[in-house]
């Protein structure tokens, strides 16, 4: 969630300062080289293949709650 409060704090991307953010969707990485190589992959993918991965985040974390 570091990456999250970097983004609120505006020392993430550009994109996000003065912006008021929500967490969709979140991975576990064991490395900053990971995480900066999945953040990659993910903004390489259409809006809809993102959508569908935010989606079917949500709907596993629905079910691990219920």
């Amino acid at each position: 969630m570091i990456r999250i409060e970097q983004h609120r704090t505006g020392k993430g991307a550009k994109y996000t300062r003065g912006k008021i953010i929500d967490l969709a969707y979140f991975e576990m990485q064991l490395s900053r080289s990971e995480v900066m190589k999945r953040e990659y992959e993910i903004k390489s993918f259409s809006s809809a293949k993102k959508w569908e991965l935010i989606e079917k985040f949500q709907n596993n974390l629905k079910e691990k709650i219920e």
